[in-house]
């Protein structure tokens, strides 16, 4: 007996295959991998070119021998690091992922094969497409329906289509039999880019959780779904939704957001009815009411505003009352017309002054001449500076001294005696004319200091009526503002109180709604109770084949959530037991789809599931149900199914072979045995 044979001796699975035969293919699955340096001739450009096969295809990476190494071998981790990751991640990639590794991955390989390109044929359905996108960057993707890589081989001036059209056929084919096409409360329909994540699990995501498949560290574009989501997902594709539940998780959605934008309201209008109390107490205090009165506003007293208004109003209007004691508007015009008459006398008298001193000044002028001339020039030549009076006759002064003209007009002192002008008593009469203009000029400048006064005593008292009427009228203003303020805090806490009462009894009824939504999905998936329990015989089944027949398993939902469940004397739980559950669920669809149940694709890849130190019996276990799988098909029957499984761990002995196996085997060991036959550096 061969050791395959004797591990399924232990069938300890409770459930037989019953595969329905009108399920002959699966929707997409995957011939070729071609890896090429150039796109010019490609064939003579190939780098690794793999076949594979619908059913089972296992990428080994054989791990370290230590008895059949090389004793000069200087690295023991020959397994790892070979490539098995990145030709999962060429496979997603030509499927449409964005990227074919993170970015050290992207980087080494686009600087190693600047022009390196991964082809692929595609089936979907029975048409094989051609696919073809380069290593780095969209730039010439394209595609070609109908076409394999062995004829793109024979004929690479075929003519190429746009990669999108792969894209969107492979899309609708995938998604078209969904009876649910859309997720709760949201726009759009259901992705082929929402479901490739679930057939292709980031290894890095350590199979350890049911809606956990991509990892940031894989450097695959964050996920368009959440956990939630992701259920609903699964659960689409199995056919473990009715439509009214669909409509349910709407509403449920809706009553949901609603309900936490409540919670996250609510605080905030409780706060600001407190705070907004709070200032209008300290403000009313502020503003001269007694504490008495601000310490009895009370929020639930509907009479809130109008109390304040009124007790507010009361104290404004004892301010308006000082009006009545401040000058009026008529009394503020009389001062005006006081200042502006006091201002005219005080210009007037100043002018006066300005032109008596003016005469002064010239007089002295005059008279201080008159001394310095007298001792200095002639009288005549004094005398011909004179003005000429009217009617003069032009003689010469000395000609006509004695004429009766002259003398009636010169105001020059006269001496009787001889005749001649009295210069003595000339400078005499100047001395008394200028101590008079004098005294006009002094009497002038008191009238001017007493206008100044009279003015400065005018603007003043204008000044102080216009500063009492500015002061009450700013302060009957600011009054004003500040109880319109005080009002419009009573206003905004008694609102923000409302609305929070409101809210609340709007969040009760939420919750309630909520509630009882939940209750109205239980309610569906209970008329779907056989269909979810058709599917955990089916994810029980692989599970027992696992662990063996004692155990129980059951996929259920927790509100939006998909729960994997296993038990034997109790719930089961490890993290290598959480591992079996997401590998034993991904099988379990598959072999549904095989079955003609769901909408499964009927492709899957895991990229090196043996996680959490699983033991190495039971990660066999999972090579020899897919095995039993197979062998369930007629004679001549190929699986209408196609999961790609890379290992480090060797597979079971017997399936170390070509049925099962892609060739080459990888090893890090040499560069040549690597997935791009080189290191990337």
């Amino acid at each position: 007996m061969n050791p395959l044979q004797q591990e399924l001796r232990f069938n300890w699975m409770q459930k037989n295959f019953s595969l329905d035969t009108s399920k002959r293919i699966p929707a997409f699955w995957i011939q070729d991998l071609l890896l090429v340096g150039s796109l010019s001739d490609p064939a003579a450009h190939q780098i690794r070119h793999f076949r594979l096969h619908r059913g089972l295809n296992i990428l080994w990476a054989k791990p370290f021998d230590p008895q059949t190494a090389d004793l000069n071998s200087e690295e023991s981790f020959s397994g790892h690091a070979a490539g098995k990751t990145l030709f999962c991640r060429m496979i997603r990639y030509l499927l449409g992922e964005r990227h074919l590794g993170n970015e050290v991955v992207q980087e080494k390989v686009a600087s190693n094969f600047p022009d390196g390109w991964v082809l692929g044929t595609v089936f979907i359905d029975e048409v094989p497409w051609l696919v073809g996108r380069p290593f780095e960057g969209k730039r010439g993707q394209f595609s070609i329906e109908g076409m394999t890589v062995d004829e793109f081989l024979q004929n690479p001036d075929a003519e190429q289509r746009e990669f999108e059209a792969f894209e969107t056929a492979l899309n609708d084919r995938v998604m078209r039999d969904l009876k649910v096409r859309e997720f709760p409360d949201r726009a759009g329909e259901l992705k082929f880019q929402h479901l490739l994540p679930w057939l292709s699990r980031d290894q890095e995501a350590r199979f350890g959780s049911v809606t956990h498949w991509r990892e940031v560290s894989s450097g695959a574009e964050p996920l368009l779904t959440d956990s939630e989501e992701r259920s609903f997902l699964i659960r689409a594709v199995l056919d473990l939704i009715d439509p009214e539940e669909k409509k349910e998780l709407d509403r449920n959605a809706h009553l949901v957001r609603e309900r936490d934008a409540l919670r996250v309201r609510l605080p905030v209008l409780e706060d600001r009815s407190r705070n907004d109390v709070a200032r209008l107490q300290n403000g009313l205090k502020t503003a001269g009411l007694s504490e008495e009165f601000a310490e009895s506003l009370s929020l639930e007293d509907d009479l809130l505003v109008p109390t304040v208004k009124s007790k507010l109003d009361e104290k404004l209007n004892g301010v308006r009352g000082l009006i009545d004691e401040i000058p009026s508007d008529k009394r503020v015009d009389e001062l005006q017309t006081a200042l502006t008459k006091s201002t005219e006398s005080r210009v007037g008298l100043e002018r006066d002054w300005q032109g008596l001193k003016t005469q002064l000044e010239n007089l002295n002028a005059e008279w201080a001449n008159f001394t310095q001339t007298r001792r200095t020039e002639k009288m005549e030549t004094h005398v011909a500076n004179l003005p000429m009076p009217p009617g003069r006759c032009g003689a010469p002064i000395d000609e006509h001294r004695g004429c009766q003209l002259w003398r009636e007009w010169s105001t020059l002192p006269i001496d009787k005696t001889t005749g001649e002008i009295d210069l003595e008593a000339y400078n005499q009469d100047m001395g008394r004319r200028v101590v008079h203009l004098q005294g006009e000029v002094d009497a002038k400048s008191q009238e001017v200091e007493t206008a100044k006064s009279a003015e400065e005593s005018a603007r003043t008292a204008l000044g102080k009526a216009n500063e009492q009427r500015h002061n009450l009228f700013a302060y009957l203003k600011t009054q004003e503002a500040t109880f319109q303020g005080l009002i419009g805090l009573a206003e905004s806490a008694q609102t923000a109180h409302k609305e929070w009462l409101g809210g609340q009894t709007n969040l009760a009824e939420k919750d309630s709604a909520i509630l009882q939504s939940y209750k109205n999905q239980q309610n569906i998936r209970d008329r779907q109770q056989s269909e979810f329990s058709r599917f955990s015989s089916y994810y029980e089944g692989i599970c027992q084949h696992v662990l063996g027949k004692v155990v129980r398993g059951s996929v259920t939902t927790k509100k939006r959530l998909l729960n994997l469940e296993l038990s034997d004397r109790g719930p089961l739980t490890s993290a290598a037991i959480e591992t079996i559950k997401v590998l034993a669920l991904d099988l379990a669809a598959v072999w549904y789809a095989a079955e003609n149940r769901g909408f499964h694709p009927g492709f899957l890849i895991h990229d090196g599931p043996r996680e959490a130190d699983m033991d190495a019996w039971l990660y066999r276990r999972f090579f020899t149900f897919v095995a039993e799988l197979e062998a369930a098909y007629p004679n001549g029957e190929v699986p209408a199914f196609q999961y790609i499984l890379t290992t480090t761990e060797s597979p079971p002995e017997d399936m170390q072979k070509k049925e099962w196996l892609l060739e080459p085997i990888l090893s890090a060991q040499k560069a040549s045995e690597r997935l791009l036959k080189t290191d990337l550096k």
